[in-house]
C-alpha cells in the first residue's frame, strides 16, 4: 500500500460566564490527500484500483451546560 499521511487539527473555546460555553472547530485531513483505505483488483483492467475516503473534512461543535 503506499504511504498513509494526514494532519488533523482542532481549536477549542470554552467561556464561563452565567453558563459553560463550549466551541469546538476542527479539519479532519488537512493536507486533503487521498489516502488509501481499500485495494482492490480490477480483473477486465488487469490493475490494482485504490479506493479512498473523506478528503478535507471541517467538524463543529457547540454545547451549553447548565
Amino acid at each position: 500500500m503506499p504511504p498513509y499521511k494526514r494532519i488533523d487539527v482542532g481549536f477549542y473555546l470554552r467561556t464561563e460566564k452565567k453558563h459553560v460555553q463550549t466551541l469546538n472547530v476542527g479539519v479532519y485531513n488537512l493536507l486533503n490527500t487521498h489516502n488509501p483505505f481499500m485495494i482492490t483488483y480490477d480483473q477486465t483492467d488487469g490493475e490494482w484500483k485504490q479506493i479512498s475516503l473523506l478528503p478535507i473534512m471541517p467538524s463543529f461543535s457547540y454545547s451549553i451546560e447548565f
